[in-house]
């Protein structure tokens, strides 16, 4: 068959019958009754009513002799972005619809950030050209020319601006992979879907931008601008709510950031109850026969402190059995072990014994949290009733060992004593040394047992740093997007202190030549940004709390949302903005900023071409 899209929530590269035994490669027990669940996929009619249909399966499912007390139905096109799991065997590549919507915000308010700026830019420009627009309307402009001419200058930029979006997009896009962790190509992109937005977005941009340019030109004054200037009225609160907005904006991000940061670093230091250290598993193929000639073989190397075989590890757990406990019944994850398997992977035992020869296929060893659920006291007696005649004697308890990702709780371990049973693991614990040449002496010892099959290797310890890898990518995606962010704020925050600057620039001459400091001069100009950037701190601190409480709210294992993150956060957005603030207005000489030069003649002696006026 042709192979699937790339892009497609199915992948599969060799499709087996389901209704051969042969090939259910999935199963699940519970209280010894296995069963070998498998997806269905229903092409239903036109007009049939899901809901009904799953309901009128579920009256008759009984009758089956089912452990599956009901069935749901699932679209196709939902189940990539469900965050639900549906079936013990749902394998279909999922999308984050929660990180969609962060990426999606996080865009937006790019997007907001830079219109900002631009309707910033856009009133400036208006107001330097106001002597010019003058004289268009006294010379017979109407107010449409003018706002025509106005739209047509901020259309043209805004799509000169798509165009270098639409290049800069084609070439950085096979590039989306070190960023987001999987790579986006152009012919996965259904632009048909897209068009409507563009549109908006670009409509939405000329509107907003065309807004201001009408009120300026409805409040002008043609007396006023060529007689004197504009004159300076009101507080400006429409300037400073847009600069507190956009500051506002870079106080969540950067907290957000540190905050992401400071979660993976506790995570990635967490003490998972073992010693994942130098520790390295084998993958076996299924049904080698050799496993314990192959695990004395390894052993006898000299850089090999220990060796354990095991069916399933800590990360991963491929079989769960219930408690045995008639009215509390829970899942229980269970690994077959081998001999020296405590001390292979470095678990403590806290109580009781490690497993004898005589234990063989009758103990089993449990963690603390095992003994919790289970509600007792001591191991004096107990059995572990997984439904196998007989049960398991417990004979030890150990530490409590993480066998997922933080994300999950700690769950009920048990370690079943069998080793004369299949395994699929060789764990593995290394010394100290050239980790190059120990891998290629264990390939030797490897191949002279499985000379046509690869080694497959990994170290424990870069397997649950692996498990944090979306999370890697959300830190390095939103860190990226955030320092775009507050580059846009340190322009917004720019042109107004030049604009603030520019109408101050003869009272900061005339303070600078009564003596005032430099130091003066920027606390005058800087007292109002203070101000903002405070308002901007108490509206992005409880923003950025609420957004990393529940972002932390997927781990069970979660650092704390310390206060000084945000008040970190604030200091880092003042020293920016206090860094672009207006030095060059305080350090300017005051004699420019205290004359102005007007032209007298085309043609003069050198001296005499310029009056000045003070």
């Amino acid at each position: 068959m042709k192979d699937l899209p790339t892009n497609s929530s199915f992948q599969a590269e060799l499709l087996l019958n389901s209704e051969n035994k042969d090939f259910q490669m999935s199963q699940e027990c519970n209280d010894g009754v296995c069963i070998y669940p498998t997806e269905h996929f229903l092409l239903l009619k036109n007009g049939v009513n899901q809901a009904q249909l799953a309901e009128k399966i579920n009256t008759s499912i009984k009758q089956f002799n089912t452990t599956t007390d009901s069935l749901s139905l699932q679209n196709l096109s939902e189940i990539y972005l469900s965050p639900v799991k549906l079936g013990w065997t749902d394998d279909h590549s999922k999308g984050n619809s929660k990180m969609l919507v962060v990426f999606l915000s996080i865009g937006i308010l790019i997007i907001l950030l830079s219109s900002i700026n631009y309707l910033n830019y856009t009133v400036s420009m208006q107001y330097a050209k106001m002597k010019e627009i003058g004289i268009n309307k006294t010379n017979g402009a109407g107010k449409m020319h003018l706002l025509s001419d106005s739209l047509i200058e901020i259309s043209l930029g805004i799509f000169i601006s798509l165009v270098i979006s639409v290049i800069l997009v084609s070439m950085l896009l096979p590039s989306s992979g070190n960023l987001f962790g999987r790579e986006i190509n152009l012919a996965d992109v259904n632009f048909h879907s897209l068009l409507p937005v563009f549109v908006l977005t670009i409509a939405g941009i000329i509107l907003l931008n065309s807004l201001a340019p009408v009120y300026i030109l409805s409040k002008f004054n043609i007396t006023d601008f060529l007689t004197g200037g504009r004159k300076r009225t009101g507080k400006q609160l429409v300037k400073q709510a847009m600069l507190t907005f956009q500051l506002t904006v870079s106080i969540t991000l950067i907290a957000v950031v540190m905050l992401i940061f400071k979660q993976l670093q506790y995570i990635k230091h967490y003490d998972l109850g073992f010693n994942e250290e130098q520790l390295v598993r084998l993958e076996l193929p299924y049904l080698f026969e050799n496993q314990k000639a192959l695990k004395n073989e390894v052993a006898k190397l000299p850089f090999v402190a220990g060796s354990a075989l095991s069916n399933g590890y800590p990360g991963h757990i491929n079989m769960s059995m219930g408690s045995g406990v008639e009215g509390d019944e829970f899942l229980v994850n269970c690994i077959y072990v081998s001999d020296d398997f405590l001390q292979t992977i470095g678990i403590h035992l806290v109580n009781g014994r490690d497993f004898l020869t005589g234990d063989k296929e009758q103990a089993c060893i449990m963690n603390e949290e095992a003994m919790k659920r289970f509600g007792w006291e001591n191991i004096d007696g107990k059995k572990y009733k997984n439904g196998r005649e007989g049960g398991y004697n417990v004979v030890g308890i150990v530490n409590n060992f993480n066998v997922e990702s933080l994300h999950s709780a700690l769950s009920p371990v048990a370690l079943l004593y069998e080793p004369d049973r299949e395994f699929n693991t060789l764990s593995l614990r290394l010394t100290s040394g050239n980790v190059g040449q120990q891998m290629e002496q264990l390939r030797m010892a490897w191949k002279s047992f499985l000379p046509d099959d690869p080694m497959e290797f990994t170290f424990y310890d870069s397997q649950f740093q692996a498990m944090y890898l979306k999370e890697d990518k959300l830190a390095k995606s939103i860190t990226f997007f955030s320092f775009i962010a507050i580059v846009l704020t340190c322009m917004g925050i720019l042109g107004q202190i030049f604009l603030t600057s520019l109408n101050r620039t003869k009272e900061i001459g005339i303070r600078k030549v009564n003596g005032a400091k430099v130091s003066e001069i920027l606390v005058i100009l800087n007292k109002d940004f203070v101000k903002w950037v405070f308002v901007a701190f108490v509206l992005a601190s409880p923003v950025a709390y609420y957004a990393m409480h529940k972002w932390l709210e997927n781990f069970a294992y979660k650092t704390s949302l310390s206060w000084w993150i945000f008040a970190l956060a604030g200091l880092i957005a003042l020293g920016i903005g206090c860094t672009v603030c207006s030095g060059r207005a305080a350090t300017r000489n005051p004699v420019e900023a205290l004359r102005v030069w007007t032209p007298r003649s085309p043609k003069g002696r050198i001296g005499t071409d310029y009056k000045m006026s003070k």
